[in-house]
């Protein structure tokens, strides 16, 4: 058990408020340009907002699903996979030009983030 005020408290609560922030990082950082995003791919502002909503959509899924793997997988694999997963998605969609593989690789990211959060919130 990690005792309170320890050293490896304060890292622990430190990785995972860096890691918090991360997720909603990547969570949010669509919103502000949604805008020109509609106007570079000629579409509705009703259908630019699946590159945010098809995030929030997978994220809100499959919370309790990553909650149930890390108890048999553990909490640290599940944490680490979501948490490696993302660049290799960023990547991908920064390579990508069309905005259906976007919207998919959002729902990706929202896989791989709510690794993370689930996990996170059953450690604190």
């Amino acid at each position: 058990m990690i005792e309170l005020h320890s050293p490896q408290y304060r890292r622990i609560t430190l990785a995972l408020a860096l890691g918090s922030f991360l997720v909603f990082c990547n969570l949010y950082i669509f919103q502000p340009i949604l805008p020109q995003l509609s106007v570079h791919f000629g579409v509705s502002e009703t259908e630019i907002n699946w590159v945010f909503a098809a995030s929030t959509l997978a994220l809100s899924l499959c919370l309790v699903p990553w909650a149930i793997t890390s108890e048999s997988v553990g909490r640290r694999s599940v944490m680490m996979g979501g948490l490696l997963a993302l660049p290799v998605i960023g990547y991908a969609m920064m390579l990508t030009e069309s905005l259906t593989a976007i919207v998919f690789l959002r729902a990706a990211m929202g896989v791989a983030l709510a690794a993370f959060a689930s996990v996170a919130v059953a450690t604190w």
